[in-house]
């Protein structure tokens, strides 16, 4: 390849030039010959192994590791994407170099275009598979918050029996509402917490958040000393990065998520929330730890707005 960028610019009969070309030409054609013999099972390799299904698939695999090593839903999708990336990018050049050899008559590759159509087939159908792996959820949500990862965002967040989360604040009660029936008066809204510029923003590290009521923005929802376990009665202000969380998937592909409080402070950091029934209907309160079989302490998000 070196030779035929060097070639135009060589002192070079024409004749010399002519039989240079001729045998470059020459060995671009067997290197296209062989690329279209072998190429076509190397990419079968990769479509076994990013297509495979079933819970010891290495996708699956893949992602659960992701999921461990991540705080949040935003590591998690970050790090299993980049890895399928690079499985994909490799698949996309093999395909290219088929198309270059379907293209070139000397290298006769009769059933090219077949075979073209099949893998890009296949990375349709990989990209299905990571969709339903990851959790179009998790995806829908990540892609969002990095889209415009300084941005206030709205948050549509219910429980896993489908009620709506709102804050309740008066004069005597201040506590969280997990037995909304329809949409609420006041929704929810995220921000990323420290704030960020887009050039240093690194989606592997997560997406620690502040969640403040739509009606109280700057009055974020806290694990502190109310009698009804979370409350919004501090500003930022006050309390300044001591009241963020982690939201992170039950599991790949789940469609629930867990809230993992982070607080500067050693004050209950590491909680968990949880919905619990009380006198007037549902609330939430927090535990000490995140128990999987507990589908209380999952819940349903999406970025959005859904008001009465």
């Amino acid at each position: 390849m070196q030779e035929a960028f060097q070639l135009p610019g060589m002192n070079l009969t024409d004749a010399d030039r002519i039989r240079q070309a001729q045998g470059l030409q020459k060995r671009l054609d067997n290197r296209l010959r062989a690329c279209s013999n072998d190429i076509p099972g190397y990419l079968d390799q990769i479509n076994d192994f990013l297509n495979e299904r079933g819970s010891n698939a290495f996708l699956q695999q893949a992602a659960q590791q992701a999921l461990d090593q991540s705080d949040d839903f935003l590591g998690y999708y970050s790090k299993t994407k980049i890895m399928a990336l690079n499985y994909w990018v490799a698949y996309i050049k093999g395909i290219s170099l088929l198309q270059m050899a379907h293209d070139t008559p000397q290298v006769k590759f009769e059933e090219g275009s077949f075979t073209i159509d099949r893998h890009k087939a296949n990375v349709l159908a990989q990209e299905q598979n990571f969709q339903a792996t990851v959790g179009e959820a998790t995806i829908a949500f990540a892609e969002g918050v990095i889209n415009d990862p300084t941005a206030t965002q709205a948050l549509i967040w219910k429980t896993a029996a489908g009620t709506y989360i709102e804050a309740y604040n008066s004069l005597y009660m201040n506590y969280v509402s997990s037995s909304v029936s329809w949409p609420p008066q006041s929704s929810w809204i995220i921000k990323r917490s420290p704030n960020v510029t887009e050039e240093k923003f690194d989606p592997t590290q997560g997406y620690p958040i502040l969640l403040e009521p739509s009606d109280r923005v700057g009055y974020p929802l806290c694990v502190g000393g109310s009698q009804y376990g979370l409350d919004t009665r501090w500003t930022t202000s006050v309390i300044g990065d001591s009241c963020r969380w982690f939201i992170k998937p039950r599991s790949p592909g789940e469609a629930r998520f867990s809230f993992r409080f982070l607080s500067s402070g050693a004050y209950q950091n590491g909680s968990y929330i949880v919905d619990i029934p009380w006198e007037a209907g549902r609330r939430l309160d927090y535990v000490d730890a995140l128990h999987e079989e507990d589908g209380n302490q999952f819940f349903n998000v999406t970025l959005g707005e859904e008001k009465f």
